[in-house]
């Protein structure tokens, strides 16, 4: 079976039950898709669409049993741009713009099933590495794997109907607003998420395995 194969994780966890239900009005206040309309401009992915809509940001990965003392948890810093029309990431690894209004409305659990059998299967340049890096060390289900940041964190590209988002070096253009999407921080093995509000925490006694990975290692491909 897949390292990350869908049975394997939890499609009711709720930390990500919350963070779908509350992201895109924590997004709002965050950033307004008008703020992030022209080329150039750095912001998350899921509010630069197409007029003033916004999608939620990406559910955790999480294991079945990701609050087991022998949990391991993975934490990257942002996620890149995995919408279709707007990345250049390998096609198949991506969701369509229309795929992923579809599945907003849906259960988050349905969501994170597409993104694994869609972004992450196959993908040679990120969630592969990963898994070859975890095999034979923590069994999947005590795996939570997740970024710092919940959004895609990219500066647009140029079009409207398609473009190209980048990844690169995104959060060292523009610090103040890298230190304002979703709270990075660690304490006591947990970590809390969601502009200063701290709606969600992952906490338990698991290892915590830092990987200071930068997005465009694997968005750009």
């Amino acid at each position: 079976m897949d390292y990350f194969a869908p049975a394997r994780f939890d499609p009711k966890d709720h930390i990500n039950e919350r963070l779908w239900a509350t992201s895109v009005t924590i997004q709002r206040a965050i950033q307004e898709p008008r703020d992030v309309a022209s080329p150039d401009d750095i912001g998350a992915q899921q509010a630069m669409l197409r007029g003033d809509s916004v999608l939620p940001w990406v559910p955790d990965i999480v294991g079945s049993q990701w609050r087991h003392r022998d949990a391991l948890l993975v934490v990257g810093t942002a996620y890149a741009g995995f919408i279709s029309e707007f990345s250049g990431r390998h096609q198949k690894n991506t969701i369509a713009l229309s795929k992923y209004y579809d599945l907003a409305s849906q259960p988050v659990g349905i969501f994170q099933t597409q993104f694994l059998e869609t972004v992450v299967s196959g993908d040679y340049a990120f969630y592969d590495p990963v898994a070859d890096l975890l095999e034979g060390l923590v069994d999947p289900v005590k795996v939570a794997l997740f970024d710092l940041c919940r959004a895609s964190f990219v500066r647009r590209g140029h079009g409207y109907e398609r473009r190209i988002d980048s990844s690169k070096e995104t959060q060292r253009s523009i610090p103040n607003m890298w230190n304002g999407l979703p709270i990075q921080s660690t304490r006591n093995s947990g970590l809390a998420h969601g502009h200063g509000r701290g709606f969600a925490i992952r906490r338990q006694n698991a290892s915590l395995l830092l990987a200071a990975w930068r997005s465009t290692e694997y968005s750009e491909h």
